[in-house]
């Protein structure tokens, strides 16, 4: 695949699901740890990581956590 991610067309749930980084991420989105969370979806390509973190941070509940 040249110029294109492995997770293209996948959400950053079905990244991390498929990377086997998802209740390592959960386990940072619980603890609240911003840094490790961006870290975690930088691993899958998650281009707008910051942004989806801070939305997770700012309404826990809303996302399932």
């Amino acid at each position: 695949m040249t110029g294109q991610s492995r997770y293209a067309g996948l959400t950053a749930n079905e990244r991390l699901k498929v990377a086997g980084l998802k209740a390592e991420f959960d386990e940072a989105a619980h603890s609240r740890s911003r840094s490790e969370m961006i870290r975690i979806l930088g691993q899958v390509d998650v281009s707008h990581a910051a942004w989806l973190v801070d939305m997770i941070i700012a309404n826990p509940r809303r996302h399932g956590y």
